[in-house]
């Protein structure tokens, strides 16, 4: 059963749309990554056009955290039903990588504890593990 938003605005076209469905791919140290996940998001776009007619489909490349925020914010409240996230990731959340302007400076402690705890623990990374880690 779907559950449908009254009629919100339009996005930026003339129709009216009940529901939107927001599929977000992100970026990638590796270019190939990038086109993997670029792809990924225009199948599932044309999957969703084929069995949601109706509904406005939106596809986005984000380079950050703060890009998805912002993204899933653009859309009115009651009229997102559906989020994909295209990107690296695990069970302790969303991986974006890509190349710094300036390279982070690390010890070999810090690295080592990096490759640990994302191995080893099931636990979802906190704020404060990121920022160890990172």
């Amino acid at each position: 059963m779907r559950i449908l938003a009254p009629n919100a605005g339009p996005l930026g076209v003339g129709l009216i749309y009940q529901v939107a469905q927001q599929i977000l791919h992100s970026d990638s140290i590796k270019s190939s990554d990038v086109n993997t996940f670029k792809n990924a998001a225009e199948t599932l776009r044309l999957i969703y056009k084929v069995k949601y007619p109706k509904d406005l489909v939106l596809v986005k490349f984000v380079k950050s955290g703060n890009e998805i925020v912002k993204q899933i914010n653009s859309v009115p409240l009651g009229l997102l039903i559906s989020l994909d996230i295209i990107s690296h990731g695990n069970q302790s959340g969303i991986h974006i990588a890509r190349k710094l302007i300036t390279r982070e400076k690390s010890g070999i402690l810090q690295r080592n504890a990096h490759v640990q705890i994302r191995r080893y623990t099931n636990a979802p990374q906190t704020d404060l593990d990121a920022t160890d880690m990172d």
